[in-house]
């Protein structure tokens, strides 16, 4: 079977060597273009993956207060790596924080009433230059990022 011709010319149908080269070209260079944005993107998505077990953590104490009808206390182990729960719940609840993440808390003891209250508090969460702040609501002991 014979290939198949353009219409009007007596050459084959296909593509170039400069028609090729030229396409790999232009996909080089939206690659570079599209890379630093697909880091950004990654990047925010590890840091809300991160700031979401966070504040899984402080909506687990509140349910533990509000379940089991006694206070329950909250603060930061010691290796900062979990979070401590007693009183009402004796629990130990990981944070999973990579090398560049960290967590602090202000004051350094959290208290979840059985009513769905807390006592103020304030944590702040890093990830490299990226920082959100938690407040527990004392009201209804939600916790609200900013």
């Amino acid at each position: 079977m014979a290939a198949p011709r353009r219409a009007g010319t007596g050459r084959c149908a296909g593509f170039s060597l400069f028609e090729l080269i030229l396409v790999l070209v232009l996909a080089g260079f939206m690659g570079l273009v599209a890379t630093p944005a697909l880091s950004r993107f990654l990047e925010g998505l590890a840091f809300r993956q991160a700031l979401t077990r966070v504040v899984s953590c402080l909506q687990y104490g509140r349910l533990m207060a509000v379940t089991e009808g006694r206070p329950v206390h909250m603060a930061l182990a010691d290796d900062q790596a979990s979070l401590v729960f007693w009183g009402g719940v004796e629990a130990t609840r990981p944070l999973d924080l990579d090398a560049d993440e960290s967590l602090t808390l202000e004051p350094e003891e959290a208290i979840f009433w059985p009513e769905g209250q807390a006592s103020p508090q304030r944590l702040t969460f890093r990830r490299g230059e990226r920082v959100a702040t938690i407040e527990l609501d004392p009201l209804t002991a939600l916790p609200l990022v900013d």
